[in-house]
């Protein structure tokens, strides 16, 4: 039976179809500064942002898990939870030199396929990078290199799930979503943590 909605349930679901026509139209990285904190209150997302040495991280959750940790452009809102907020706690321990893995709830969208390369490269250990055909040997799918890839760039929970790692096959650095210069600076950060002394 169809229902009529009045006009408080009327502007949360433009909310929701805003946020989405956000998504959509700015690739992986939702534009919030478009959203008010109350429009962001009633999509049940959270935001925490932490200053970090190689610019200002947002994390993003929502009820669930983060879905969300990058270097956007513009910095939006902070409107945090207790999962945001203890998220940017182990990402300062991380930028510290003091963890090497995340233990809060994170998960985002993707294929199947998609899930695997992110799930292998959580394998992929701090001070230890690997080559894109390095990770598909590993995923019992040399072929699969471009596709890999691909789904490396899709990434979009920086760090935590580590594309940062994947370099060249000649051990240059190769595309990152957030910039070489950052990724240069994360995998020496932990060459360091970890006592390797790698340059990159």
């Amino acid at each position: 039976m169809y229902k009529e909605l009045n006009l408080a349930e009327q502007l949360h679901e433009w909310s929701k179809i805003k946020f989405v026509l956000c998504f959509l139209l700015s690739g992986s990285e939702p534009l919030e500064n478009s959203l008010n904190l109350h429009e962001i209150q009633a999509l049940n997302m959270f935001i925490s942002v932490l200053t970090t040495p190689i610019g200002r991280m947002v994390i993003r959750a929502d009820e669930q898990a983060v879905f969300y940790i990058g270097f956007p452009e513009a910095t939006p809102e902070e409107l945090p939870s207790e999962l945001t907020t203890e998220a940017a706690k182990q990402m300062q321990e991380y930028f510290d030199g003091n963890r090497e893995h995340f233990d809060f709830l994170f998960q985002q969208q993707g294929t199947e396929f998609q899930q695997r390369v992110w799930k292998e490269l959580q394998n992929v250990k701090p001070a230890n990078p690997i080559s894109y055909a390095a990770l598909s040997r590993k995923m019992n799918n040399p072929l699969a290199i471009r596709a890999i890839a691909s789904a490396n760039g899709k990434n979009n929970l920086m760090i935590v799930i580590p594309c940062h790692r994947i370099i060249g096959s000649d051990g240059k650095l190769v595309g990152y979503a957030g910039g070489l210069w950052r990724k240069k600076w994360l995998l020496e950060h932990e060459s360091s943590m970890m006592k390797a002394g790698r340059q990159f």
